[in-house]
């Protein structure tokens, strides 16, 4: 499946927020390596290259087209991008991670933190992100989500499916009229935080 590096920045306000919200509470002051998986287009893991000069920052992902406009767009002193797949196991996991039970809630993450002797810190935020547009939480998810779906399908399939989820995506997230007549979505954006340290 090909991602497309364009319409995954087409929403990078709103996606970087939370990577800047986490690594704000990252106190490490001069760590030798650091590694960015799922780094995508690579802009967000050159800015840990600038916080962190002296480290080794690799950024990893599964998506050779990310890992391509990462390494001709993004610069730093200590910065590589790398390819990183599990081809071996994708046939045999197949379905195996995505299931209703694939995210957990942040005191089951920090009750695992503790136990493996990290001190913990987890938190969880709903971003209220506003979205502008006709159906922008479909736009939103045609860029990561939607993706590996409809690569499993064939173009006809493909687009019948996404007719069907454009319908029920916008009764979900109904637009409302802004100033000046623009379209306005609220799409709630839950993340989950953590961030462990030993001593």
């Amino acid at each position: 499946m090909k991602w497309d590096p364009e319409k995954y920045v087409q929403f990078a306000d709103h996606r970087d927020r939370p990577f800047f919200d986490l690594t704000a509470r990252v106190a490490a002051e001069a760590p030798r390596l650091v590694v960015d998986l799922g780094c995508g287009p690579g802009p967000l893991t050159r800015s840990l290259a600038e916080r962190w000069p002296e480290a080794r920052v690799v950024g990893l992902d599964s998506s050779h087209e990310m890992v391509q406009k990462a390494r001709s767009t993004q610069r730093a002193p200590g910065l590589e991008f790398e390819l990183a797949d599990s081809e071996r196991w994708a046939p045999r996991l197949a379905g195996v991670l995505r299931h209703k039970n694939a995210v957990g809630e942040p005191e089951g993450y920090l009750k695992i933190l503790l136990a493996a002797g990290f001190e913990a810190d987890v938190w969880e935020t709903t971003y209220g992100q506003v979205l502008t547009g006709e159906n922008p939480v479909l736009e939103w998810v045609r860029g990561t989500a939607l993706r590996p779906i409809l690569a499993k399908l064939d173009a006809v399939e493909a687009a019948e499916f996404e007719a069907d989820y454009a319908r029920l995506v916008a009764q979900a997230y109904p637009s409302f009229e802004g100033t000046g007549g623009v379209l306005l979505t609220m799409f709630p954006f839950r993340r989950i935080f953590m961030v462990g340290r030993k001593r």
